[in-house]
């Protein structure tokens, strides 16, 4: 980067954005005006600061760069160039327009002219046009033209204090992208996002079609997720690179001697809050919008809706064989399509303007199924049998590609394996509490006992370690509470087994005194000064296991957990923003502070968490993308994982499931009027973490669709994937939710209601739990599945079919809520109502079915 190169050529106004420009066209600043532009009240430069990877800078890639690539002939190599400098610039009066001429260096027979222009009104903007002619006199072939976003989403801070994590959230951004042709756009919101975002998407006949990161700003020491770039052409990229396809088409355009093309992008503010201003904005600006229901991935028997706004749709197309339904009138249209078989599925669009758009869906198993293979996978595969060694009976995550168990590719060098492995236990506990197999409980108990308590966790102090080098050795590290959160879990999940299917190596009340030691452990050990202030993944379940102590009787230890935890609650909610995890920011403590802050009733911290939650998540019509968690690979361990190699972004990590119970815990306190951006995001969150599970059970701890990132695709590495399922299990449920007008959102069921009856089929995998929240209804089920329900409109009766996969007869118990009246009868017994709700002793046959009909009694 030449040192004069940031010198100040010239300035834009616009009433709501404010850019000054560098000496080759870059922006050198670009400041949004808004009533309440954050939190703090402060305006916010939006663009990276300068920050330097290897010989390159931050701003050598800000908004206003243009990368080419340009052959002569189908045989000639690709010449790459970008704007180096301004032959000619030109500021009109009042700042209302800047036009200039670039120096595009190493293409002197490719002139290009660019134009910043200021559009106020109502569909305000800041419009910039980049036109582009062939001066030589042969034929020239354009395979790329790339414009980089370097954005400021470096999430640094110099200390963990109040005043440092407040300036981190109030001064930095995420990025949000939707690369699906004309429908195309990123988002840059801020962090805490009180105030407006910035819009900025392609215009005119321009589409986006491919994206990638800056290679080297993906190999910093920063927490960065690097400089994203849009591609309008992106053909000789990829084949420069070497890269494989991508999701959409790759072109180039060949442009004749003296012709000229014109490609347009516009920068506008939009509000993306508990609804989506983003849509309106787009909508307003003439770009077509997509919303998909229930979410980007679905199991294929279920489909994916996708509700198209802003253009009228006149063809749809896809790259595979589907069943579809479409609909289309002036003002939008309607798409939906599943298949007979799991897979990807593009599904393409042309409006009646000429223009293409792209949605990416991902049709998966059914999630019961995956449910299942996922647990037999585990245990075929990640249970390490090998008597006399250290890791006998451990459960371990394997590398995809060669089969081999961490132990055995060098991945024990830290605490993630071992944690992973626990993470794999938890989900496999869970699953287990409602539909067992005797092999994993076996499974499970010869973890605990042949490589938890003998080599982990330490029977004198309950301390839990987590880290393992060698067969001479027990573990080490006992100060991540990480494991201790895994562990307690755990223990409590192996109680409800024990409580239900039995066939455990100890009691309910053994597994629940061995979580509730792990976790008095944790608060003992662990929370000292540098995980005081923070949240911190699954501590959300503490307050579950209190309530499962005081139901045991152990009233008590019940007590003393919730002294302690209310104690810890109320410090680390007297920060604004106590969201520092392993580093000053992740994502892993949102759940833990939700729930704390609900125990509590802080009102004022419950709302900001999920705004900070919701912030981070993209609802971009693509399946990696839509309501994921942004994650890179940062080990606080320092160590250097074999197969995590950069810092790519990882959609779907472990954290998008749990985070999406933020919602659904709004939910329950009855928000008045559902938020449409938490909720798309949660379901969404909720759903995508089974686009990493194979249909033989295998499965990934992240998707990668960075193709200059090295982990590109799926991470061939199981992960700690585990906390993402065992959080889906625990927060499963049919919902039938009110929309703002007379309509229902439905998740995880399909839902009718005709002839007066309200009829519900799950298919969220696991069926425990049905939620009619429009009528104030539920029906849950402690052990197997239920697998239909009807409802009488006057909630006088209801009927239920349940069911239970397991080898033995398992008692479970109904719980009935919402029903009208205060007596019900079912099969000649009677139950009167406790705390507004019916509970029902049932005995579920092995492999078999139950119906149950119930009716209120006058």
């Amino acid at each position: 980067m030449d040192e004069f190169e940031d010198a100040f050529t010239a300035s834009l106004e616009h009433p709501q954005i404010d850019i000054t420009f560098d000496s080759a066209g870059r922006m050198a600043s670009l400041w949004l005006h808004a009533e309440e532009p954050n939190a703090t009240g402060q305006e916010l430069d939006l663009l990276c600061p300068n920050v330097q990877f290897g010989e390159e800078h931050a701003r050598d890639y800000s908004p206003g760069t243009i990368l080419i690539g340009v052959r002569s002939g189908p045989d000639e190599p690709w010449i790459l160039s970008r704007n180096r400098g301004l032959e000619n610039c030109d500021e009109s009066i009042g700042g209302a327009e800047v036009q200039m001429t670039y120096d595009m260096g190493l293409l002197p027979w490719i002139s290009a002219e660019g134009v910043f222009r200021s559009v106020v009104g109502p569909r305000g903007c800041v419009q910039w046009e980049v036109t582009l002619t062939n001066t030589s006199s042969r034929p020239v072939e354009i395979g790329e033209l790339a414009f980089p976003m370097a954005f400021n989403n470096v999430y640094w801070a110099p200390a963990r204090d109040g005043a440092s994590l407040r300036e981190l959230w109030n001064s930095r951004c995420f990025i949000h992208k939707a690369v699906c042709g004309a429908a195309s756009y990123l988002y840059v919101t801020g962090m805490d996002p009180v105030g407006p975002g910035l819009l900025v998407h392609p215009a005119g006949d321009t589409e986006w079609e491919f994206y990638s990161s800056v290679a080297g700003s993906l190999n910093t020491a920063y927490r960065w997720g690097g400089i994203p770039v849009v591609f309008v052409h992106s053909k000789a990229a990829l084949e420069r690179e070497g890269w494989p396809t991508w999701f959409n088409r790759h072109t180039s355009v060949v442009m004749e001697p003296d012709e000229s093309r014109t490609y347009r992008t516009e920068f506008r503010l939009a509000h993306r809050d508990r609804f989506d201003g983003t849509a309106e904005a787009l909508i307003a600006a003439g770009r077509p919008t997509m919303r998909l229901f229930p979410s980007a991935v679905s199991p294929h028997d279920v489909g994916v809706g996708i509700e198209i706004a802003g253009c009228q749709p006149k063809r749809f197309f896809y790259d595979v064989p589907v069943e579809e339904e479409t609909d289309a009138d002036e003002e939008g249209g309607f798409c939906f399509v599943r298949s007979e078989r799991p897979g990807p599925v593009r599904v393409a669009f042309e409006d009646d303007r000429g223009r293409v758009s792209y949605a990416h869906v991902l049709l998966v198993e059914p999630i019961e199924r995956l449910i299942d293979r996922r647990a037999e996978w585990i245990v075929a595969n990640q249970v390490h049998e090998e008597p006399g060694t250290l890791f006998h009976g451990a459960i371990l995550p394997v590398e995809l590609t060669t089969m081999r168990r961490a132990v055995e590719v060098g991945g024990m060098a830290g605490s993630f394996a071992v944690e992973c492995g626990m993470a794999d236990a938890l989900f496999l506990a869970e699953k287990n509490t409602f539909r067992a197999r005797r092999t994993e409980v076996r499974a499970l108990d010869g973890y605990l006992e042949q490589f938890v308590r003998d080599d982990i966790q330490n029977p004198l102090d309950d301390m839990v370690g987590s880290v393992l080098t060698d067969d001479h050795t027990v573990a080490y590290n006992a100060s991540r509470p990480t494991a201790y959160c895994l562990l307690f879990n755990l223990y409590r999940a192996m109680a409800q087994v024990a409580r239900s299917y039995g066939e455990t190596a100890k009691g309910p009340d053994e597994y629940l005194r061995c979580a509730f030691r792990t976790a008095r452990a944790l608060y003992r050990h662990c929370l000292d000064r540098s995980f005081r202030d923070r949240g911190l993944v699954l501590l959300a379940g503490i307050w579950e296991l209190i309530r499962e102590l005081r139901l045991e009787g152990m009233r008590s230890e019940a007590d003393e957990l919730e002294e302690r935890a209310v104690q810890r609650a109320t410090e680390v909610l007297r920060e604004d923003y106590p969201y520092a995890g392993e580093s000053v920011w992740d994502t892993t403590g949102f759940q833990d502070l939700m729930a704390s802050a609900m125990a509590l009733r802080y009102a004022d911290h419950a709302e900001r968490i999920s705004r900070c939650v919701f912030s981070g998540r993209p609802l971009a019509p693509s399946w990696w993308w839509c309501g994921s968690d942004l994650r890179f690979w940062d080990d606080s361990d320092g160590f250097t994982h074999p197969v995590l190699t950069d810092k790519g972004e990882l959609c779907h990590g472990y954290t998008s499931v749990g985070n999406s119970r933020v919602f659904f815990d709004l939910m329950d306190e009855d928000y008045g009027e559902l938020p449409d951006v938490y909720l798309r995001s949660a379901m969404a969150g909720a759903l995508g973490a089974w686009a990493l599970v194979r249909s033989d059970g295998a499965a990934s701890m992240g998707f990668c669709p960075d193709s200059a990132s090295k982990l590109f695709g799926y991470v061939p590495f199981t992960g700690d994937l585990g906390i993402a399922l065992y959080e889906y299990l625990r927060m499963a449920a049919a919902y039938v939710l009110p929309t703002r007008g007379q309509g229902t959102y439905t998740f995880g069921c399909h839902y009718e209601y005709a002839d007066g009856t309200h009829r519900v089929r799950p298919w969220d995998g696991v069926g425990r739990r049905i939620v009619l929240r429009q009528i104030n209804a539920e029906f849950r089920t402690s052990y197997g599945s239920i697998r239909d329900l009807w409802l009488d409109g006057r909630k006088r009766w209801a009927s239920l079919d349940l069911s239970n996969d397991s080898d033995k007869d398992v008692r479970a118990e109904v719980v009935a809520k919402g029903m009208w009246g205060t007596v019900l009868e079912c099969g000649g017994r009677k139950a009167s109502a406790i705390d507004g709700q019916f509970a029902l002793s049932v005995l579920l046959p092995k492999h078999g079915k139950v119906k149950l009909d119930m009716r209120v009694l006058p």
